[in-house]
């Protein structure tokens, strides 16, 4: 269940947190706050529910028991960045009119060509999304997240299919949003280098 807000500078207060999946339970009782500035990072291995949490918390998903309550900073839809296993790209379109595109469903402010750079896909603008390679089209993924003003970032498993550069990338981005504010709640299969991050881990049921 979702919360109105309390008032509270914490980014993210999550209270005994339940989800079920058909009989299966994938975690039970999780409480966390992620105060503005802070990382939480979630790791465990596959089936322990770290998307379904992350589902949770963007409003995509009831959880079975438990409350948390997201910043409420503009609209509810507007305050999350939510990056999910799929990276929602369409390939047939240039990478440069897809975040376009995103930026237009955002009602974004921000030009698109610099978050591109940012991303390292500067050289890559005009070309179908459908030629890069897997770690590119993280990357153009990671840069809608980059588009919007949202407070609070729902990363599912960002590093995969990352090169070393691409990592680089990611981390870069995510020191600038904690040294902005922000905060975020990242997930892993297993434990990363993330700098000053908390730490959940959730081993199933």
């Amino acid at each position: 269940m979702r919360e109105a807000s309390g008032g509270c500078d914490d980014a993210l207060v999550v209270r005994g947190l339940s989800c079920e999946r058909g009989e299966r339970g994938l975690f039970a009782d999780v409480s966390f706050v992620v105060p503005d500035g802070h990382l939480l990072l979630v790791t465990g291995p596959n089936g322990s529910g770290k998307s379904s949490l992350l589902r949770i918390l963007a409003g995509l998903m009831e959880p079975s028991a438990g409350s948390y309550r997201p910043p409420e900073r503009g609209t509810f839809a507007r305050s999350i960045g939510y990056l999910g296993h799929a990276n929602a790209v369409k390939i047939r379109l240039s990478v440069r009119e897809n975040l376009t595109f995103w930026a237009q469903l955002a009602r974004a402010q921000k030009t698109v060509e610099p978050i591109l750079q940012r991303v390292g896909l500067g050289a890559f603008m005009d070309l179908p999304a459908g030629w890069l390679s897997a770690g590119q089209l993280r990357r153009l993924a990671l840069s809608r997240i980059l588009i919007g003003d949202a407070r609070l970032w729902l990363l599912d498993e960002p590093a995969a299919n990352l090169d070393s550069a691409g990592e680089a990338v990611l981390q870069a981005e995510l020191t600038r949003h904690r040294a902005a504010g922000g905060s975020a709640v990242v997930t892993a299969p297993s434990d990363i280098e993330m700098a000053d991050a908390q730490r959940l881990e959730l081993a199933g049921r």
